[in-house]
């Protein structure tokens, strides 16, 4: 498995990760991260992009789909993941930047 998604495994087992259809409505206050899968449906990532604009949430398209995502945090396939840690969600970006994936640049990040 690769870095970025052991280190999302690490998150889950911490208690620092959550799941499901909207995580960003259960938790606004909490999460500092919210990643979207790159086979996300239409509805999924647009769902995403406004929750995470309203509460101010860095929102990021990774390169990996739902079953891996799932996998990553020992789930079935989903969609949207989000991270409540703030340190979780520093490193998790980090992964991406030494993957050359630029989480800022290349429609990885929803303004």
């Amino acid at each position: 498995m690769d870095s970025f998604l052991s280190f999302l495994g690490l998150a889950m087992k911490a208690g620092k990760v959550i799941y499901g259809a909207d995580p960003v409505q259960l938790n606004a206050g909490r999460v500092q991260l919210l990643l979207v899968a790159s086979d996300a449906g239409h509805s999924s990532a647009r769902n995403a992009r406004h929750m995470s604009g309203k509460f101010n949430i860095t929102c990021l398209n990774v390169p990996y789909g739902k079953n891996e995502l799932g996998f990553s945090i020992g789930r079935k396939p989903c969609a949207l993941v989000a991270v409540t840690d703030a340190g979780f969600a520093g490193g998790l970006i980090k992964k991406l930047e030494n993957k050359d994936i630029n989480p800022t640049e290349g429609g990885l990040q929803f303004d």
